[in-house]
């Protein structure tokens, strides 16, 4: 249990949280070009990430 708590608060570091040391508006994924937006809590909890490994 203890690492899928970990899982999701990275999630929430990485996806939607902006960090001003990356830049305006920027969050750890879109600085490494993952998404080219800042999530929402909603958008990463109904994220079907089966769906979109390739």
């Amino acid at each position: 249990m203890l690492n899928l708590s970990v899982d999701v608060f990275r999630a929430l570091y990485d996806f939607c949280s902006p960090h001003s040391g990356l830049g305006m508006n920027m969050t750890p994924g879109t600085g490494l070009g993952i998404t080219d937006e800042i999530w929402n809590v909603r958008k990463l909890m109904t994220f079907s990430y089966r769906n979109n490994i390739n």
